[in-house]
């Protein structure tokens, strides 16, 4: 259904083993599956979506382990998203009316990539912190304020992407020494004016991205193996 040009999913009651659901680029503007249907769905995707403004509740979707929600006109999430246990990525980039994050995505027990980059999110739910397998987080293009608390001690996170977060301020207190697998640390083009000393902690760091970073006049010393680019 890819590009059709449609403006509501058809009745895939008959479809009962679907595994895949991929309807990028029409003119859906909500998506809703009855209770009891699509429970072997693993992924669905509907980027590009610009209609799409609704979603009901998807927690009977237990297989769901591959949801992206790219460019829809979506404002909220169903809170009924932190049921989906088997939820591994969820992308929701360039959802420019979507404002938050419900609290239950603390439940996405096995969430390994998130995507919240040019979103309306300015700042993640505590629950997060109970995102023990996140292993990428880009929230490039948004208007996030400070470095999320709820992500300072993710043991599995290895890629943090908060380029052009023009308000982000990290403060020297910040304690990033719990984020012991991260690998790769982005923060280029945003007004940070300087880096905690706890940055050097990260004794898997291998890129930390710093261009175009204006008002960044002193580095912490990093190992050598760190490639740093400014």
């Amino acid at each position: 259904m890819k590009f059709c040009d449609v403006g509501e999913l058809p009745d895939l009651g008959f479809a009962k083993a679907l595994k895949e659901l991929v309807i990028d680029g029409t003119f859906i503007d909500t998506i809703h599956f009855r209770e009891g249907t699509k429970e072997q769905l693993e992924t669905l995707s509907a980027c590009k979506c610009e209609r799409l403004k609704q979603i009901y509740e998807i927690d009977h979707l237990r297989s769901l382990s591959n949801l992206a929600l790219d460019g829809a006109a979506i404002k909220t999430l169903p809170v009924s998203i932190g049921a989906l246990g088997k939820l591994q990525r969820l992308s929701l980039r360039n959802c420019q009316e979507l404002t938050e994050i419900p609290r239950s995505i603390g439940n996405l027990k096995e969430l390994q990539f998130m995507d919240l980059s040019n979103t309306g999110v300015d700042e993640l739910p505590n629950s997060a912190k109970h995102l023990d397998n996140l292993k990428v987080l880009k929230m490039e293009f948004t208007c996030i304020g400070k470095f999320p608390e709820a992500i300072q001690n993710l043991p599995k996170l290895e890629e943090i992407d908060f380029s052009r977060c023009w308000n982000l301020e990290i403060q020297m207190d910040c304690d990033l020494a719990g984020l012991s697998s991260l690998r790769v640390l982005k923060l280029s083009y945003t007004h940070i004016s300087h880096l905690p000393e706890s940055i050097r902690c990260l004794s898997n760091l291998q890129m930390l991205e710093l261009r175009n970073c204006k008002e960044l006049q002193v580095l912490p010393e990093f190992r050598s193996s760190v490639n740093i680019q400014r």
